[in-house]
């Protein structure tokens, strides 16, 4: 075989190999070129077929110290004790819908009581960026125990309540219906105290003050 012929057989093995790495083989012989498609692997889905959104969930932790008054009119109002109260709530699968549930000690007209309240709350999200704040709305049943000056006895509380919370501190008002001694023509209440705001899952940049993912 001639020299040149040999030169011819290389480059006409070579040049189809390093043209297929372009996505066309030229065929040198014929004087023509066509494309040749290059193989790729799919493409592969970040989010599975089926798989739901992650629903959101938080938990606010509170405790805090309790003032109460009570009276026919309002110009009569004066602090009659004071207690404590702490609380949880979950919040799910929705960031304005939570359950809370509150167990607290408190001092009324001489009884001291007992008081465990759950029940449904509304709260809105943080609100501002500086300052961070935002309100809430409740409405609590359950029962309370008291001693003290009349015989023990249990009885049936309800509250109606809105606060709000200013970063890690909560500030709110309840209205509270029960029966001890006799209906109450009104009792209010007063808690100030501490809140521990937790977002644990789907949680957006508003929510970030303690949050997990």
């Amino acid at each position: 075989m001639k020299p040149t012929s040999a030169a011819m057989l290389v480059w006409a093995l070579l040049v189809p190999s390093l043209a297929f790495g372009q996505g066309t083989l030229h065929a040198s012989t014929l004087g023509k070129s066509f494309p040749v498609p290059l193989l790729e692997e799919p493409a592969t889905s970040t989010n599975p077929p089926g798989a739901s959104p992650e629903h959101f969930l938080a938990l606010d932790l509170s405790a805090g110290a309790v003032g109460s008054w009570t009276g026919d009119d309002p110009s009569d109002e004066s602090v009659e004790s004071w207690g404590w109260d702490t609380g949880a709530t979950v919040v799910f699968p929705v960031r304005w819908f939570g359950l809370t549930g509150a167990f607290g000690h408190h001092l009324f007209e001489g009884a001291s009581i007992y008081q465990f309240v759950v029940g449904p709350q509304y709260q809105s999200k943080w609100l501002g960026s500086d300052f961070r704040a935002r309100y809430f709305l409740e409405f609590l049943i359950g029962v309370e125990r008291s001693t003290g000056a009349a015989p023990p006895q249990s009885n049936l509380v309800w509250i109606y309540g809105f606060g709000g919370d200013f970063y890690f501190v909560r500030v709110k008002f309840e209205w509270v219906g029960m029966n001890i001694n006799g209906p109450q023509p009104r009792n209010m209440r007063v808690f100030l105290g501490g809140v521990l705001p937790i977002c644990l899952r789907a949680c957006e940049d508003s929510d970030r003050i303690l949050s997990g993912r």
